[in-house]
């Protein structure tokens, strides 16, 4: 009777023992997204009024002006809450998937408004002083999606070590029946 085969996790070695390298870059990966959208939060959280302004610039054709105050004020608190939440791991798969769907909006936005429309406005990433929107900025959330990804899809630490499932669906060393 031949023993099958074991599925290995990806960052273990031969005998099923994780790697503490991508372990660390997943948690690397969540900690820098993370914290970036913290302190982008932070500038628009304590002047509601410029990031209110930042949005008016990027004259978004379905926002009427009279309610930019309301993703003025939702975004910051969407973007802090996503970020603590990609930071604890229990969490992270909710805080990436809000994480990754702000960051596809926002390269859309920047890309409508810079790109196509050609204005000539700060991205309003982290406040008054963010910098010109363009390809840079499109760039930029690229590797900050790339990142949130990689913080929810490289393992992480576990309690135990991966279980190890046989073919029949029974975990290696029960009984069986």
């Amino acid at each position: 009777m031949t023993t099958p085969l074991k599925p290995i996790a990806v960052g273990s070695d031969d005998l099923g023992h994780q790697s503490k390298a991508p372990m660390l870059l997943g948690l690397a990966c969540a900690l820098i997204v993370g914290g970036y959208f913290l302190y982008a939060a932070y500038f628009k959280i304590t002047d509601v009024r410029q990031f209110a302004v930042e949005i008016k610039n990027y004259k978004l054709a379905w926002l009427e002006e009279r309610f930019i105050h309301i993703p003025a004020i939702l975004i910051p608190w969407i973007e802090a809450a996503a970020a603590i939440a990609l930071i604890v791991p229990l969490t992270r798969r909710g805080g990436a998937i809000v994480i990754g769907g702000l960051l596809i909006f926002f390269v859309y936005a920047v890309y409508d408004a810079a790109i196509v429309r050609n204005l000539k406005i700060s991205c309003g990433c982290t406040g008054k002083d963010s910098g010109q929107a363009g390809w840079l900025t499109i760039g930029r959330n690229f590797l900050l999606l790339a990142a949130t990804l990689a913080s929810v899809y490289l393992p992480t630490w576990r309690s135990k070590s991966v279980a190890s499932v046989e073919p029949s669906g029974v975990a290696s060393g029960s009984p069986a029946a």
